[in-house]
């Protein structure tokens, strides 16, 4: 299957936002339900899979909420809500696909035969893991997924007459302006806190997707620069976040186990995990100093008062 570019292309700035929303919402919801659907078909790619729907339904979140400000209520309030439960019905299987892989890598020759029985276990967990996002697409095609994308880009196509004037660089600054807001606040904060991390990391999240969406509004830079940056800050935060899950995993799965092998095992994994997530925490704050943050902040800044056309 081939993957759809991340990035938005753009004839001009000044192109009516109603027109690349049309584009854009057709490709990311269409590519979504060709996930799901290959989902359903057990294979050797199915941790790829999950991957990647979670990925694309990320990027057609951040496209539905970039366009909102010019398309109906309505069509965009099921479309979130029906791609926030596509989401979350792929939340336990990539979580164990994670914990699966960790213990893959867990050295063969300590506790070689308790290793086997926890990918077992977990095997067996993931399939579980896998009904609901069968369920999902079940009830997605009962409700005719394909016909309400057509019926949102037909709204788009025949231009949503409230706001059929908004240009894609002005939804573009006032997107992107508001997001930046959002995600330097969330970078100030005391982010030796966990859950204040969570909160920067989703903000993080949310900035870097719609930069996505609005690139071709802007300069390279933007693009080639700034960009990576954020990239960078996930992935960073991303493996603090699968450490800390596995922390999590690993000592709860020692209170339903009977086996003492299996118990040693956890025990050390979870040790391990814990000393990994104290790192990459301590690591972060590190490289994520005043500095960092505020060239990042400034330079994004100056670029939003830049268009191509400009």
């Amino acid at each position: 299957m081939t993957r759809k570019s991340k990035w938005i292309e753009i004839d001009s700035p000044d192109e009516p936002a109603v027109a690349v929303a049309s584009r854009t919402l057709g490709t990311r919801l269409r590519l979504i339900w060709s996930y799901l659907k290959l989902i359903r078909k057990s294979s050797g790619e199915q941790v790829e899979r999950v991957h990647q729907l979670r990925v694309s339904t990320r990027r057609a979140i951040a496209a539905v909420d970039s366009f909102a400000a010019v398309l109906p209520p309505k069509p965009v309030q099921w479309f979130a809500k029906q791609l926030k439960s596509i989401r979350k019905s792929a939340n336990d299987a990539r979580d164990l696909d994670v914990m699966m892989q960790k213990v893959r890598e867990w050295p063969d020759n300590q506790c070689r035969t308790a290793k086997a029985e926890l990918l077992k276990q977990l095997n067996d967990q993931r399939h579980v893991a896998q009904r609901p996002m069968d369920k999902i697409h079940h009830r997605l095609k009962k409700k005719h997924f394909n016909r309400h994308i057509r019926k949102l880009i037909g709204h788009s196509s025949n231009t949503w007459s409230a706001t059929s004037h908004i240009t894609f660089g002005e939804l573009a600054a006032t997107r992107l302006h508001a997001l930046l807001t959002q995600f330097g606040e969330s970078g100030r904060a005391d982010l030796h806190s966990i859950d204040m991390l969570h909160r920067f990391r989703v903000h993080g999240k949310q900035l870097r997707y719609a930069m996505e969406v609005f690139a071709g509004t802007y300069t390279a830079e933007f693009r080639s620069e700034l960009y990576p940056v954020l990239v960078d800050i996930q992935q960073r935060l991303g493996d603090i976040n699968d450490a800390a899950g596995a922390t999590a995993y690993f000592q709860q799965m020692q209170a339903n186990l009977v086996d003492s092998e299996q118990k040693l095992l956890l025990q050390q994994m979870h040790y391990e995990e814990q000393k990994n997530l104290t790192r990459l925490h301590q690591e972060f704050l590190i490289w994520w100093n005043d500095d960092r943050r505020c060239d990042f902040s400034s330079r994004l800044a100056v670029q939003l008062s830049l268009t191509k056309a400009g």
